[in-house]
């Protein structure tokens, strides 16, 4: 697990890219979704980093309630549209962390609420690594 933040000149700023396996997850995701025959497949982007305040970012990754995407607790976006609006086009997932383990699951598109994830992930991470990476972020 890892994260890369990279300039991103259409928005004029940065964004962060998630990293599984060394496989970024705007991949993972595309690659699923175009398997799943859905419409629109990968129109993802990272996150702005920008976006967030100063320590935020970390928090906010790490499932925090009231960092939560809509009215989900524990869901929030790990990506965002390629416009770069996080609210266009998300891709949302449930953080969980709990007995030394962080978990992505559950994700969703919200704007296709049909569409099926079940077999997307679950992606777990050492806790210790994930809150130690998160911290680092800008």
């Amino acid at each position: 697990m890892s994260f890369e933040v990279v300039p991103f000149e259409e928005w004029g700023g940065h964004e962060l890219v998630p990293y599984v396996d060394g496989v970024s997850l705007l991949d993972l995701v595309s690659a699923y979704e175009q398997k799943s025959r859905f419409d629109v497949p990968g129109a993802y982007a990272g996150l702005k980093v920008e976006s967030f305040k100063a320590g935020e970012l970390a928090d906010y990754l790490l499932g925090k309630p009231r960092y939560s995407f809509g009215d989900n607790p524990g869901a929030v976006a790990l990506l965002g549209c390629d416009c770069g609006d996080t609210g266009c086009w998300p891709l949302l997932a449930q953080v969980l962390a709990e007995d030394g383990v962080v978990t992505w699951s559950d994700f969703a598109q919200p704007h296709r609420p049909k569409r099926d994830y079940t077999r997307f992930g679950p992606f777990n991470f050492n806790a210790d690594h994930y809150t130690q990476t998160v911290r680092t972020l800008p």
